[in-house]
């Protein structure tokens, strides 16, 4: 059955599974994942990839679980009561499916965003037929759409941009990897990470793609100035460099994206920001000494106030377009909507296909986002990873309602064996447990909060990673 529109799913970085000429599996399936993140010659920019399909949720190595997009696209199905026969995935190698409800585009997340762009352009106009379309991206997915709607004339045919955890005005987290490499969990963990995934850190520095993820905005504290990541003057000339070159490919984006705008303010209305906050999230980038240091919370100098934390991974200060307010701290209220999840889970989280769906059979005058958070959430302050042998903290916090009287319960649910209930201390606003002795792999914490006023009882779930050094 076909659709009165197109929809479009863009995952974000590192969210295509990839091959190699000739259907050698090398990113996004079961086995091949962790191999290319401790061994990434295959993903260096010089080697040819082929992007062949959607990451499903999987295990990146044995100490991260990654949800992946199947969730979203079953979703999308299940809504639009869709057959497989429905869903077309954009590959190099196959013809298009005119037919299809559904385009699925992976795409090579090495390569800037107007690279990509221009085969989003491609695969969507050879498949639309004169219908409207309707856009799903999340992450870095975000900006190849955008590059798509406001640069190469998406605007005309998209009923609707989504985009979903994207860091529009950058992540903090890109300028650690970029300059400290990448380094998972606290000490002393960091540092085995980041010897184990030093060619990973090296290979991911090649991609014009993660540049694109630095913070378009003053985001680093040096001598008491504010500063881009090109004007950090302990930063490697080479570093500068590429860091200018990507914050002038956005100028560029911001550019044509403040003209479509201009020529049609009701495109406003056709762009949608999905997005999370109170999560503790790397947001804060100070100079010290010889080194930039990136640190979990909210940088005091930026006007965040009522965006505290994100999504563990994008601030929440950063999820609007530039273009989106008359000021980097106004952003149009209706273009956004409000979501508990973190970055990864984000992407499957309930509202969206939801929200998604109701295109086909609603106006979209009826479509608003809500400015703010409508019930109360769990927000979680934790690393992702540890050592074998350390001793576990999650913290979490209510958010959106008072504490005051609130219970709560922690229970593990370990990746064998049964779930186990586990000790809770109040600690002011928060209530923090300690896992001991947790063995190799992924592990999930569930939160109870009870008697939560107006509602009486939040859930929220985190999980994290132990591996052995």
């Amino acid at each position: 059955m076909s659709t009165a529109r197109l929809y479009v799913v863009v995952p974000g970085i590192g969210g295509s599974v990839l091959e190699r000429p000739g259907g050698v599996p090398l990113w996004g399936r079961v086995g091949t994942t962790a191999s290319a993140v401790l061994h990434p010659a295959g993903l260096e920019m010089a080697q040819e990839v082929v992007p062949v399909g959607l990451m499903p949720s999987t295990s990146v190595c044995s100490w991260t679980l990654v949800p992946g997009y199947d969730r979203l696209v079953q979703g999308l199905m299940n809504s639009l009561r869709l057959g497989p026969a429905d869903v077309d995935v954009a590959r190099p190698d196959r013809a298009p499916s005119p037919e299809a409800s559904v385009l699925l585009f992976p795409y090579d997340f090495r390569q800037s965003m107007a690279v990509n762009a221009e085969r989003l352009r491609l695969e969507v106009d050879r498949r639309a037929a004169g219908r409207r379309v309707v856009v799903v991206a999340h992450s870095m997915g975000g900006l190849v759409a955008q590059w798509w709607w406001a640069v190469l004339g998406g605007h005309a045919v998209c009923d609707r941009l989504v985009t979903v955890g994207t860091p529009h005005r950058g992540a903090p987290k890109a300028l650690d990897w970029l300059l400290n490499g990448i380094r998972l969990g606290p000490s002393p963990i960091a540092e085995g990470t980041s010897r184990l995934l030093g060619a990973a850190s090296g290979v991911l520095a090649q991609w014009d793609s993660t540049w694109e993820l630095l913070p378009r905005y003053p985001a680093v504290l040096e001598g008491g100035v504010a500063r881009y990541p090109h004007q950090v003057s302990v930063a490697p000339e080479s570093f500068r460099r590429r860091a200018e070159a990507a914050y002038q490919r956005h100028l560029l984006l911001e550019k044509h994206h403040a003209a479509v705008l201009r020529s049609d303010a009701s495109l406003r209305r056709r762009t949608m920001v999905f997005y999370s906050s109170g999560h503790a999230t790397p947001g804060r980038a100070v100079v010290d000494g010889s080194r930039v240091r990136v640190e979990r919370g909210d940088a005091e100098w930026l006007p965040g106030k009522g965006w505290e934390g994100g999504d563990g991974t994008v601030p929440a200060i950063a999820v609007t377009p530039v273009e989106d307010g008359q000021q980097a701290d106004e952003p149009l209220v209706d273009g956004r909507t409000w979501s508990p999840d973190t970055h990864m889970r984000i992407a499957s989280t309930p509202g969206l296909v939801e929200y998604v769906t109701r295109f086909d059979a609603a106006s979209l005058a009826a479509v608003r986002g809500e400015p703010n958070p409508a019930v109360p959430w769990v927000a979680f302050d934790q690393d992702e990873v540890w050592a074998v042998g350390e001793h576990v903290e999650i913290r979490a916090t209510l958010r959106g309602a008072d504490p005051s009287g609130v219970r709560a319960r922690f229970r593990l649910f370990p990746e064998h064996g049964g779930p186990a209930e586990l000790d809770v201390r109040r600690d002011g606003q928060t209530w923090a447990s300690v896992v001991l002795g947790a063995p190799a792999g992924v592990h999930r914490v569930r939160v109870e909060l009870d008697h939560v006023p107006g509602v009486d009882r939040v859930v929220g779930e985190t999980q994290f990673g132990v591996v052995p050094l």
